[in-house]
């Protein structure tokens, strides 16, 4: 018996200690500062001159001015000539612009890049976004919002009307922007 109640209050303990920490980088993340991980395409970490509790230095996140000019150019290309992200991740590849590990870039690189709202200057972590920072600022909100529409737009979940062609490969004219009345 002692053994199951000991493992129940280990299973709260655990519980506890996750929910700190969820609030911890919920804090961080309104406060503006960069909760950890990979920097995005655009960024790049540099050390931010604060210690945690154990002793490692924290990093913060600045804007890469060799990367930013890419992604003002992906998201241009998305929204005003209607570049695709296969299109876009070949347009890029074919330029000799490599992603930080110095792959190339793949279509789903491409709509991460678009779909993260990092580039409007709001860092964004387990749902909680944090007030506007304009030292991270590299896309114009109006530009991102019309790149979600496009994303929206071309999606396979979304099966309503579509205003926007769901491909931008093919070789005809028309391709993509044209659908029957009927059927769709």
């Amino acid at each position: 018996m002692r053994a199951m109640t000991g493992r129940g209050d280990n299973d709260t303990s655990v519980k506890s200690k996750v929910e700190r920490v969820k609030t911890r980088l919920n804090q961080m993340t309104l406060d503006g500062k960069f909760t950890g991980g990979v920097a995005p395409f655009g960024y790049k970490l540099i050390k931010s001159g604060e210690v945690n509790k154990k002793g490692k230095e924290l990093m913060d996140i600045v804007i890469d001015d060799d990367e930013a000019p890419i992604v003002k150019k992906i998201f241009e290309m998305t929204v005003k000539e209607g570049y695709g992200s296969y299109r876009m991740a070949d347009y890029l590849n074919s330029h000799g612009i490599r992603t930080h590990n110095n792959s190339n870039f793949q279509c789903n690189t491409v709509n991460r890049i678009l779909k993260n709202r990092l580039y409007c200057g709001y860092l964004v972590s387990g749902g909680v976004e944090s007030p506007y920072i304009e030292r991270l600022h590299i896309i114009d909100e109006n530009v991102y919002e019309q790149a979600q529409f496009i994303l929206s737009q071309r999606s396979n979940k979304n099966e309503e009307k579509k205003q926007i062609a769901r491909t931008t490969k093919g070789s005809t004219l028309l391709s993509g922007n044209i659908y029957c009345a009927h059927c769709g």
